[in-house]
């Protein structure tokens, strides 16, 4: 009997496991305030009233002072509301005047719309990040930077903090503050909302892989693996996996309104790849991992300091995933496990979150080893391509170098420096580095097909404005018609400005890669001096007028006149006279053979 009553304790116990679930480690993350939040017994009347104001803060863009004169005005008007009459006020709504706000950041706090967020001082310097440490919940930071630009080299030693009044103490912030939101909070709110789980567990189901619809049927997405081997996607009973795509970009803050004010600001964000593209960029689904403080991009391998808080995050919910004690389709808790699938910027911003050369430096292409000499190399069957375990070995050699010396060796033989990507188990800087979309097809490729090769584009001539027109002077124009005819220098071309340059490239109809006013005046010169002389009958027009003729009526010739007919025009400085006729046979010869050179090449281009 006692046997058997022992053994039905025993089963009881084992049901109340089962009930119970597993065991939440000491490390997880509380989602009880999505599910209990303690607004829901607040008064209706003093949650209306408030909120009001909090809609005119948050959509409204009302400045702070207005919406605490907002708040007063409206406890005012409840007062004389209830108190109308000779009734006197009852304890429920003396509670409700009692408790009514004055400041909307207590608004904002009572309705937990602030994301939990961990602020690190930066060094004005070197860009070096530090988190903080926490004294009676007073956040302490170092007062010097220690960081080192490679082993050997000396501390930064650049000041991090001062010293600021917070309610009523002394108390040292940052000079320079960098804020990151906590990625595990962000994730436990996200899977807290009704139908959330469900939807993100539609996305990642494999799909026929011969119908490409989004992003996450490439084989970049589908064919990554877990920790354990197995594709990222099957995951065990009860665990949630999800994959995420960063984006990091730089903007004005200031969107270019104040004259002479450039200050460059840059956002990292990342969005799931397995919620739908209609949902995926929403602002209440896009995770903002922090603001890069200015006034300006971090230099080269600078990026990284920002980049080490987000990767440690990454790297802790990949090893051993994140423990959530409730989210809406488990009560009882699950664990979530996410890692990054991609990385989608413009081009700059790829090669400096990736570690990668720019596109203008000798190793300008981050998939194969071409170097920028061959770049006019177009047989693909001679482009040896690079592997990720060749990026990730040269990118370790570039960390351990002990000076700048041997680290600008490495990077100018592999065009590689460190990337804190690099630290996670699973990157690879080929496959999972994306141009978006915007930049690489509708402001790259599909406007220089457009305009370079089809020949769509519209010529210098036809696209001069007005503005433009008073900038070209005719004494300018003949002056350098003629001094084309004396094969100069590029350099003697520079005292003409770019407009008259770019004209002159029009009426020879050279072919030019980009806009005049995108060009710099160097290369024009250059352009003008190494491709071709001019020819003799354009000179002969432009610079011999007939003698009767006045200062604004200089008709041009149809016809080479004889000399005795003609006079000579002095410009700046300079006469040329007969001597222009003398070259006319050497430079129509060098002028056509020029012409058809740039046909073939143009012809074979566009081929």
């Amino acid at each position: 009997m006692l046997e058997r009553l022992t053994l039905n304790i025993s089963d009881v116990q084992e049901w109340i496991e089962k009930v119970k679930g597993p065991a939440a480690p000491p490390d997880a993350i509380t989602t009880s305030r999505y599910f209990d939040h303690p607004l829901q017994r607040g008064d209706p009347l003093l949650l209306l009233a408030v909120f009001i104001v909090l809609i005119l803060k948050l959509l409204g863009q009302v400045p702070r002072t207005t919406c605490n004169f907002a708040l007063q005005m409206l406890k005012v008007l409840l007062d004389t509301a209830l108190r109308q009459g000779t009734r006197s006020l009852s304890y429920r709504e003396e509670q409700i005047l009692d408790h009514f706000p004055r400041d909307i950041r207590g608004v904002r706090k009572a309705f937990d719309l602030e994301a939990v967020v961990i602020v690190y001082a930066t060094c004005p310097s070197c860009c070096c990040t530090y988190a903080p440490s926490y004294q009676d919940d007073i956040p302490v930071y170092p007062s010097r930077c220690q960081h080192r630009s490679s082993p050997r080299s000396k501390p930064c030693n650049s000041r991090l903090t001062t010293t600021r009044v917070l309610d009523g103490e002394s108390v040292r912030s940052p000079i320079r503050p960098f804020v990151i939101q906590d990625f595990h909070a962000f994730v436990g709110g996200l899977i807290s909302r009704p139908g959330m789980e469900e939807i993100l567990r539609q996305g990642k189901a494999i799909r026929d892989r011969y119908n490409l619809c989004d992003i996450t049927d490439g084989s970049a997405v589908a064919d990554m693996q877990g920790p354990d081997g197995k594709p990222f996607a099957d995951a065990a009973e009860g665990e949630l996996r999800l994959l995420w795509a960063l984006s990091v970009d730089w903007f004005n803050p200031y969107l270019n309104k104040i004259a002479g004010l450039s200050i460059s600001t840059g956002s990292m964000a990342m969005s799931c790849l397995y919620l739908p593209p209609s949902m995926r960029y929403k602002t209440d689904n896009l995770y903002l991992a922090g603001i890069i403080p200015g006034p300006k991009e971090p230099k080269l391998e600078r990026t990284n300091h920002f980049l080490r808080p987000l990767v440690d995050q990454l790297l802790v919910s990949w090893e051993r995933g994140i423990w959530y004690n409730r989210t809406y389709d488990y009560p009882r808790g699950r664990r979530v496990r996410s890692a990054l699938a991609l990385v989608i910027t413009d081009l700059p911003g790829s090669r400096k979150v990736g570690g990668l050369a720019s596109h203008s430096a000798g190793c300008f292409c981050s998939q194969c080893h071409l170097k920028k000499q061959s770049i006019n190399n177009i047989d693909m069957t001679t482009w040896k391509m690079k592997t990720a375990e060749e990026i990730l070995e040269a990118a370790v050699r570039w960390h351990d170098a002990d000076t700048q010396e041997e680290r600008k060796h490495i990077f100018k033989e592999f065009g590689v420096r460190w990337s804190e990507l690099n630290r996670l188990p699973y990157w690879d800087p080929i496959r999972r580095i994306v141009i978006d979309g915007m930049h690489n097809i509708f402001l790259g490729v599909t406007q220089f097909h457009s305009r370079k090769v089809i020949g769509m584009d519209v010529p210098i001539g036809d696209c001069e404005d007005a503005g433009n027109s008073r900038k070209i002077k005719e004494n300018d124009l003949i002056s350098l018609r003629c001094l084309l005819l004396k094969d100069p220098e590029p350099r003697l071309l520079l005292r003409f400005n770019k407009v008259t340059l770019g004209h002159m490239c029009g009426e020879l109809s050279f072919w030019l890669p980009r806009p005049v006013h995108e060009m710099k005046k160097s290369v024009l010169a250059d352009v003008l001096t190494r491709r071709t002389g001019y020819t003799q009958t354009h000179a002969t027009i432009a610079v011999w007028i007939r003698p009767s003729a006045s200062a604004t009526d200089r008709a041009p010739l149809t016809s080479t006149p004889d000399t005795a007919e003609l006079a000579p025009q002095t410009l700046i400085g300079e006469a040329y006279t007969a001597e222009c006729a003398a070259e006319h046979a050497a430079t129509a010869k060098l002028a056509d053979r020029q012409d058809e050179v740039d046909s073939l090449s143009i012809r074979a281009f566009r081929k």
